[in-house]
């Protein structure tokens, strides 16, 4: 009898997911499933009730999820981490920073029965509050699960650097960069931010030796940082800006000898980089050589 009831729990599982595939909204389809479990006596199990909510959590406003995970613990089933992640995903989406902060921090003292975070639960937190415009915030939950033990991943770094670059804070970019490469590999997505943390805040000196540095770093030891088009592209952008022709030259032409292409972001950055200088001919001519070279101006 027990091998028979998880057996038909897993097809209900299964019958569950095939009526969403088929276009059927995840609430209607619970119901449906539920029922069933009721009538075939069989307990729904955490796997199911999180398959749901992980269909709901996708498809449906975040209200819904935290609906259905009142209802999962109304049923007394014993939620998990995913669980939780799930919820503070959705306490996040309707910009309830506080309940979810408090959540998490109930995860780590493990109140109430709750399972402990994992590197996603504080990845969740960081990211939105980070991408709220709140990256002090974001650094001191980073922070937080540093010293708790939790091992910090590309993604909770990148979180902090590019909220500190959002809000022109490069030192502070900086200092979480040379965090990161203590532990982990960083990509071309952290190193643009940092590049951007610099650029934003009017410091095309602090871009230019962030890139050089990037680039250095990627040939000795950390081939994954490699500067991208779009760092390149930052720097070039940072000296037309500040109407510093020769320099935005120099980063153009270093695209080149890093293989890369340029884009029309490098081309229209070095056109403008002329033309803020005064060097109108020499706008000109670099405005010929990207139409030469295929790529079509727009409307700026």
């Amino acid at each position: 009898p027990e091998l028979a009831a998880e057996r038909r729990l897993r097809m209900l599982n299964m019958s569950f997911s095939a009526r969403v595939a088929a276009g059927e909204s995840p609430e209607a389809a619970s119901v449906q499933v539920l029922q069933q479990c009721a009538a075939h006596s069989v307990v729904p199990s955490l796997s199911m009730y999180n398959n749901i909510l992980g269909e709901i959590s996708k498809k449906s406003p975040p209200e819904a999820t935290l609906s259905f995970i009142c209802r999962m613990r109304d049923s007394g089933v014993s939620i998990d981490t995913l669980t939780c992640n799930i919820q503070l995903k959705a306490q996040l989406a309707r910009r309830d920073f506080a309940t979810a902060t408090e959540l998490l921090a109930q995860m780590m003292r493990r109140a109430s029965h709750l399972p402990p975070p994992d590197t996603v639960s504080f990845n969740t937190v960081i990211s939105a509050v980070a991408a709220a415009g709140e990256p002090d915030k974001a650094e001191a939950v980073l922070i937080t699960m540093v010293d708790s033990g939790i091992a910090a991943d590309v993604n909770s770094y990148t979180a902090v650097i590019s909220g500190f670059a959002r809000s022109s804070q490069p030192r502070k970019a900086d200092k979480w960069l040379r965090r990161m490469v203590e532990s982990v590999r960083p990509d071309a997505v952290a190193l643009n931010n940092v590049l951007a943390a610099h650029a934003n805040s009017g410091d095309a000196d602090g871009a230019a030796w962030a890139l050089t540095a990037f680039e250095r770093a990627a040939r000795e030891d950390c081939p994954d940082a490699s500067p991208d088009v779009v760092g390149y592209n930052t720097v070039i952008a940072a000296f037309a800006r500040a109407g510093r022709a020769a320099e935005a030259e120099a980063t153009f032409e270093a695209i080149g000898r890093a293989r890369l292409e340029p884009t029309l972001e490098s081309w229209t950055s070095v056109v403008q980089a002329h033309a803020r200088a005064g060097a109108a001919a020499e706008a000109q001519r670099r405005l010929e050589d990207m139409l030469r070279a295929g790529v079509a101006p727009d409307a700026q």
